[in-house]
């Protein structure tokens, strides 16, 4: 070894270290600031608190994954997303005849799901409205929606956690735990780009465990249940001096003794702000 690789050893340590605790901040940056980052990447303060109400119009499609309770296949249509403070409406509609459209509705109140035909609802209607809290919280939506929750987490009394990172669409993302005050029965993780810190993904996620049985027999064909929501969006664009994602994607996978998987996909090409609402837009029809 000569001298010369002697000198260049601790000048690869210092390096090594440095690299170390750059690393090391990066995992240490609160889940906070990372949520008031990603705050910043909408727009300004003063920009997003002109906001009073938001629609986004655009095209929809859904995309039956599998599935053995729902025969809907695939279809297209529009979508309208409707927001005025913490107040919420989508509606789909759809040229398919056993799905012909879907609506959610949330008064600031309750949460209620509208009926694709008499006392049925949709597979995404049936499980927001069996977990409102997604709803009620403020989550669903995400930017989408003028109720965000992490315009306001603090008066929910959520509490932040980071969770490290993790590849969205071959990104590296942090990832935020989104901790309910009362809790939930779904694992709550928020994604937000490493870069620009835009929101990209929203999961929820519930594992029931397999029931328990006295009968070995029976016990060897209990199954755990998986329930997951998972919402993203991508290709923001500024509208208005704000960001909003112009692409959505929703997945519900429900995966138990049987699997039903469902996709929701979204172009939004029109938002609208500050419009003349009707009010009865945010009563159940």
């Amino acid at each position: 070894m000569t001298f010369n690789t002697f000198k260049l050893i601790p000048l690869l340590l210092l390096f090594a270290l440095f690299s170390f605790i750059t690393s090391a901040n990066a995992q240490k940056m609160k889940a906070e600031e990372i949520v008031l980052k990603h705050l910043d990447s909408i727009g300004s303060k003063e920009n997003r608190e002109k906001i009073k109400n938001l629609m986004a119009v655009g095209k929809s499609e859904f995309n039956v994954v599998r599935s053995a309770t729902y025969n809907f296949g695939q279809g297209s249509g529009s979508a309208v997303f409707l927001s005025e403070a913490e107040k919420l409406y989508y509606g789909m509609k759809f040229n398919a005849i056993n799905y012909p459209f879907d609506e959610l509705i949330f008064d600031g109140t309750s949460t209620n799901a509208g009926f694709i035909k008499p006392g049925q609802h949709s597979a995404l209607g049936y499980y927001l409205i069996n977990n409102r809290y997604i709803v009620n919280e403020g989550l669903f939506g995400g930017t989408l929606s003028t109720a965000w929750s992490l315009f306001d987490w603090q008066s929910q009394g959520a509490k932040l956690e980071n969770d490290g990172k993790k590849k969205v669409n071959g990104r590296n993302a942090y990832v935020v735990k989104y901790l309910i005050k009362g809790g939930s029965q779904s694992v709550i993780k928020l994604y937000f780009d490493e870069e620009n810190f835009q929101h990209v993904r929203t999961e929820y996620r519930r594992v029931i465990p397999a029931p328990f049985s006295r009968n070995p027999l029976e016990s060897s064909f209990q199954v755990e249940t998986v329930h997951q929501l998972t919402e993203n969006f991508s290709n923001y664009k500024k509208v208005n001096n704000v960001a909003m994602p112009h692409s959505y994607k929703i997945n519900l996978l429900l995966n138990g003794k049987v699997t039903d998987e469902i996709e929701w996909n979204f172009e939004f090409s029109d938002f609208r702000f500050n419009q003349k609402i009707d009010p009865g837009s945010f009563n159940a029809k």
